[in-house]
């Protein structure tokens, strides 16, 4: 019996600190050093990568957004493959650019008087990333301004001369989705003043990365502790907003 087989190219290759396998009885999915691998358990020769590219696309999301890595997938190949292994492969090749700013955490652990473990920073911390990655597959072709969000978030690590331009994309489109400002502070239970800070960071401050940079010549200056709270502030809200829109999809 004849089998198809989904190919996708991925940089940077180290993006995973580990292997990621998923098996159901469906498919069988590796993503590992640049390359990921798609399996389907049944013969379907009308496969093709888009039936797969959201779910696929949501691991890599989930991990940029909470370590400011950003990624390039491309649609590496289709893959046919006999009964004697002999393989008929369809290519495709696509231009790739990458960025990068890694974030580093350190892993804490507590025990009790006896020895046992009370708290695991590391096995919480998965705990948190699995959650957000089931939430953002829950949502992200269900709502427009999810890929909306991704795509500015990608950009705000991609172009860091305009970083803080593209981070303010996010709040600007939040608030078009509730209708202002009012009403996303209290669905999303942020504190006004993280959100004016924010926009404070981003539209007012004289930064070079800032919005109105053009405003403000002779004054401007390189963002540096005020890039890393928008960075916080940025990834605090599109947390809770990913979490709102899984609750309102669940009622």
């Amino acid at each position: 019996m004849e089998k198809v087989i989904l190919e996708w190219g991925y940089n940077p290759k180290t993006f995973f600190e580990k292997d990621i396998i998923l098996e159901n009885e469906q498919y069988l999915i590796k993503i590992s050093e640049g390359k990921i691998i798609l399996e389907p358990k049944k013969y379907d020769p009308k496969i093709v990568h888009k039936d797969y590219n959201n779910f696929i696309e949501s691991h890599f999301i989930s991990r940029m957004i909470d370590n400011r890595i950003n990624y390039e997938i491309k649609e590496g190949a289709k893959i046919f493959e006999d009964e004697n292994g002999r393989r008929d492969i369809h290519l495709k090749v696509e231009t790739i650019s990458i960025t990068a700013t890694l974030s580093a955490k350190v892993s804490v652990t507590k025990y009790d008087k006896d020895g046992n473990i009370i708290f695991d920073s590391e096995q919480d911390e998965m705990k948190r990333k699995q959650e957000f990655l089931s939430q953002i597959q829950n949502v992200l072709d269900k709502y427009d301004i999810v890929p909306h969000l991704v795509q500015s978030y990608k950009n705000s690590i991609r172009f860091p001369n305009d970083e803080l331009v593209y981070l303010y994309e996010i709040v600007d489109a939040i608030q078009t989705f509730f209708g202002g400002k009012s009403k996303a502070l209290k669905v999303l239970n942020i504190p006004n003043s993280e959100w004016s800070e924010l926009g404070n960071i981003c539209n007012k401050l004289p930064l070079k990365q800032g919005r109105h940079r053009g405003q403000m010549i002779g004054k401007l200056k390189d963002a540096k502790s005020e890039i890393e709270r928008a960075r916080i502030l940025s990834q605090k809200i599109i947390h809770s907003f990913i979490k709102y829109l899984n609750c309102a999809k669940a009622l």
